[in-house]
């Protein structure tokens, strides 16, 4: 069972990493139990979704975007 989340933002023109974040599964977990008092619905993610997929004990990635308007790919893990 993975126990890191990281997110890796890269730019698509020249594959330059913009922001590598590495953070504990636990951390994550409990932002997210803390966030959802204030809010259930952040636009284009389902937060219950990704509880059941961080729950589940899934490794690798779990998520993989390319946003066009930033020019960016996005790829979220659990390792």
């Amino acid at each position: 069972m993975g126990r890191f989340f990281r997110v890796l933002v890269t730019d698509k023109t020249s594959g330059k990493v913009r922001t590598s974040v590495t953070l504990p599964l636990s951390l994550v977990k409990w932002g997210m139990n803390y966030g959802s008092r204030f809010t259930t619905n952040i636009e284009g993610l389902d937060l219950n979704e990704l509880a059941e997929i961080i729950t589940s004990g899934q490794d690798g990635k779990i998520i993989d975007v390319e946003d066009e308007d930033d020019g960016e790919h996005v790829q979220i893990f659990i390792e």
